[in-house]
């Protein structure tokens, strides 16, 4: 197979390799140096210690910390549950309804400085 960059971003698929091999060598007391794992699956070292670090085999695209795009969130996490419960508990003929009209019947108060949210907030 052709040489992986080892500056790619690895997929779920090869971080859970490295977190499995990790863990094997861990269970049965095996000497495992994360340089090796490095050369293995060649990727960086420091790699491999984020893997190891945050135990996590997914990438998190978008996580519940704080946003640093620069522009606070327009719809919360909190909002879109709010949302998303009102729908799944109202009747089938206004599940259908319009973005905002289904905003107000599920109670949702718009951002500050909003007058309410417009279908380019879930985008």
């Amino acid at each position: 197979p052709p040489e992986k960059d080892p500056f790619e971003h690895l997929e779920t698929p090869q971080r859970s390799a490295v977190l499995a091999v990790l863990y094997f060598c861990d269970k049965e007391d095996l000497y495992c140096p994360l340089n090796k794992i490095a050369e293995i699956f060649n990727i960086h070292e420091s790699t491999a210690s984020d893997i190891l670090r945050s135990k996590r085999a997914q990438r998190l695209h978008n996580s519940d910390g704080p946003d640093t795009r620069g522009r606070p969130r327009q719809l919360t996490n909190s909002d879109a549950n709010a949302i998303a419960s009102y729908i799944d508990e109202c009747l089938f003929e206004e599940k259908g309804d319009h973005w905002p009209e289904l905003v107000y019947k599920a109670r949702v108060v718009p951002a500050d400085g909003m007058e309410n949210y417009t279908h380019q907030c879930i985008l």
